[in-house]
């Protein structure tokens, strides 16, 4: 019997920063809506939460406190305790001792404590709204769509037990039948952002619970209080709860919904504990509008896209491309901006309220700042706005920003080839969407970008939790695996046709020798480039995926990821190496035969590659390598190779094939041998004199392994040839005499090579 654990997963909103405040369900207690929520929070004086730990609420021990702040108002709505490591412990704990019996509960009782959750939040969705607008300040429209998206997940966890359903196959071998369970974990975790305070947390907790799983909940310190009204099952923490979630041995399982830097952390340091963890980060969405869509509803879809919610949303448009005659529509898109009244949540008509703090109000205004800085064009700047009534709120009108250079936040494009190639240069690859109404364009659009979620005329893609494909965080990611693969393994490169490059130096220098080769020998290579979260991609890559630095080490064997070369590309075996086969044709191996390089069992990755790259530096016409060698495309060769792979011709074979392509284009060959007196023949000293009879000739230049020099076929049928040394012979590594001999031994310099 094979057992698969089942834990639930979700993805929101990911560019919101990680906070100090904790809630813990110890097991599952009950549900209630608070009777009266909004004048809870209007009292005179601030709520001061408090915890539930074991089934009972009672007060954090902990003097220090975190202000809930209505955003429009600046009014303190409540205080949440920084409850000690203590009180954390033992909520979690609570949590442990209940899942043995909680996921022994039948699954149909755990789906009815989800059909009356979904109930309770339909009763009181505009209770609920209220208190979201109230902490968070998005209006209450936008409040109830929070509410409400979550609630569709809830609705989702009813049918657990069809969605909880394991596999059966009978009779797989004599006799025997498979089967598949899907069991809970224990105590899982999940760690949320301030802007989705009922969505996000929704999205996490009610699918783990129905599952069998107990959960650990924190909530932003932002935006906590609805969880604290609204389920009864909360107990908070303080500034260490994150490292305490990922350290917990009690914690199986964590989701993670914030920004690039806490999201590292918390993978790398839970994902060492032996945790699964789903850690979802930064988002940017783009807009690409063609010339042939409709007006209309296009400015209006753009305008809610990036004005809804203050912006606040993990899919709201930042960045629009006009592609062609679309460009003068940027000035109806300001009349229509302007048009858009901005106020408290809870006021009537109101498009967009506050943004969540002060701190997030400076930083947009910098950013503003910033671009106007770098030589962009203000055309609609709402950092001054002032709300009749709310004089003190965190208010930023909707703002405009024209003339911009591609490496700004909006753009201009004359064609759709080079709207999508500004797309693809975005680093956090989330959503993109087209506005036209050309069925080509949209398919071309579908097929070459490489965002996660693309869509067609939307306001942005909308969706359920699903997984981002162009970010990882998993070292067991099946990409990962097959990358790892082509790393060690030469018969897994040979068979896929790929090699996996490893570190930034010898990618862009991969880079510049292919831009540099001829377009039949060096077709577009890299496949898929693997840069950390937060660092530039090289423009051409065909697929950009930004992973951790745990999965960074695992692609590239290096020991940290602190270095700027941490960085790996799948590439293409180019069609200039070959591994021949047949002796009757050499013709075609190499494009001329002047001079070239024969590895005769180099089996060292660095001097093999350094050899290579001498080869390419020196203008020798290719490489032949003969049994004993280790694979060209090993990735420490690659590295020294510095991208000498992947334009110098290089055939694989052995000595019959040489012989074949000696005999037929009459070739010297020529052996470097050390001088000591022990080989069997006399060795010629290399000279200047040496290389001048030899410099119309074609010759081939044999070069032995670092330990067991030339094989006894190399010896016979080469002339040996040393390299002079002053006083006792002393040997010299392969590579530094390889360099001596190919640059003494080049082409003659006035030979186009």
């Amino acid at each position: 019997m094979s057992k698969n654990e089942h834990k639930s997963e979700v993805i929101g909103p990911r560019h919101m920063r990680s906070s100090p405040i904790v809630a813990a369900a110890a097991g599952l207690c009950r549900y209630s809506i608070a009777a009266d929520t909004a004048s809870a929070m209007q009292r005179s004086s601030p709520t001061r939460v408090r915890n539930l730990i074991g089934g009972e609420f009672v007060e954090s021990q902990s003097d220090a406190s975190i202000d809930v702040i209505n955003p429009a108002t600046q009014e303190v709505v409540s205080r949440v305790p920084l409850t000690t490591n203590e009180e954390f412990r033992a909520a979690v704990a609570a949590a442990k001792h209940a899942f043995p019996s909680w996921r022994n509960t039948p699954v149909t009782s755990r789906q009815r404590v989800m059909l009356k959750l979904q109930e309770l939040i339909r009763r009181d969705i505009d209770k609920l709204a209220l208190n979201i607008t109230t902490e968070q300040g998005k209006t209450l429209k936008d409040a109830q769509g929070d509410v409400f998206r979550g609630l569709e997940v809830v609705e989702h966890a009813c049918g657990m037990a069809s969605l909880q359903m394991g596999e059966f196959v009978s009779n797989v071998a004599h006799g025997i039948d498979t089967y598949s369970v899907r069991e809970p974990l224990g105590v899982c975790a999940g760690i949320c952002p301030f802007n989705f305070p009922a969505m996000i947390p929704l999205w996490m907790f009610p699918v783990a619970v129905t599952s069998g799983n107990t959960f650990v909940l924190k909530p932003s310190e932002k935006d906590p209080v609805i969880l604290i009204f609204h389920f009864e099952w909360s107990t908070f923490s303080g500034q260490d709860v994150v490292n305490n979630i990922c350290d917990d041995e009690d914690i199986k399982a964590i989701s993670f919904v914030g920004s690039n830097r806490a999201g590292m952390h918390i993978y790398g340091r839970a994902a060492a504990k032996g945790k699964r963890v789903q850690s979802n980060m930064g988002a940017k969405n783009h807009a690409v509008i063609m010339p042939d869509a409709s007006p209309d509803a296009t400015l209006n879809a753009l305008v809610a896209a990036g004005f809804g919610a203050a912006g606040q949303r993990c899919m709201a448009l930042s960045t629009a491309v006009f592609v062609g005659d679309s460009k003068p529509w940027v000035d109806e898109l300001i009349e229509r901006a302007k048009a858009l009244k901005v106020s408290a949540g809870v006021e009537p008509g109101a498009d967009l309220g506050p943004v969540i703090s002060r701190e997030a109000k400076e930083r947009i205004c910098r950013l503003i700042q910033s671009g106007v800085e770098s030589g962009a064009r203000l055309v609609l700047d709402g950092r001054n706005i002032v709300v009749p009534g709310y004089e003190d709120g965190n208010f930023v009108g909707p703002t405009i920003i024209a003339d911009v250079k591609n490496n700004m936040e909006c753009y201009e494009a004359d064609s759709l080839d080079e709207a999508i190639k500004i797309v693809n240069q975005n680093k956090y690859g989330n959503g993109a969407s087209i506005f036209t109404t050309s069925g080509v364009a949209a398919r071309k659009f579908q097929n070459e970008s490489k965002q996660a979620r693309c869509s067609k005329n939307p306001k942005a893609p909308a969706h359920l939790p699903l997984p981002s494909p162009d970010s990882i965080t998993s070292p067991s990611n099946p990409l990962v695996k097959h990358c790892v693969k082509l790393r060690l393994s030469s018969s897994y490169r040979r068979s896929h046709a790929s090699a996996l490059l490893v570190g930034l130096t010898p990618i862009r220098e991969f880079t510049r020798f292919r831009d540099a080769a001829a377009e039949e020998e060096c077709e577009p290579l890299i496949e898929c480039l693997f840069v950390l979260d937060g660092s530039e991609a090289l423009d051409d890559a065909a697929r950009v995926v930004r992973v951790s630095p745990t999965v960074m080490k695992k692609l590239s064997g290096l020991q940290t990821t602190e270095s700027v070369e941490a960085a790996a590309a799948v590439v293409r075996i180019p069609k200039s190496f070959r591994n021949v086969e047949e002796t009757n044709d050499c013709s075609g191996w190499f494009r001329t035969l002047h001079r070239i390089l024969v590895l005769d069992g180099i089996q060292d990755p660095g001097n093999l590659g350094t050899l290579l790259r001498s080869a390419m530096a020196f203008r020798w016409d290719g490489a032949f390598l003969l049994p004993g060698c280790c694979d060209p495309f090993n990735d420490k060769a690659l590295r020294a190779a510095r991208g000498a792979s992947f334009q110098l011709r290089i055939v694989s074979g052995d000595w019959a094939h040489l012989d074949s392509l000696r005999n037929r284009f009459r070739m010297a060959m020529l052996a470097g041998h050390p001088d000591n007196g022990k080989g069997p023949k006399v060795a010629r000293s290399l000279s200047l004199e040496l290389a001048s009879s030899l410099s119309e000739k074609p010759l081939c230049l044999v070069l032995g392994s670092e330990g067991g020099g030339l094989s006894a076929k190399s010896v016979r049928a080469c002339e040996l040839v040393s390299i002079p040394m002053a006083g006792e012979f002393e040997s010299l590594n392969v590579s530094i005499a390889g360099g001596i001999f190919l640059f003494m031994l080049q082409p003659h310099r006035g030979r186009d090579s």
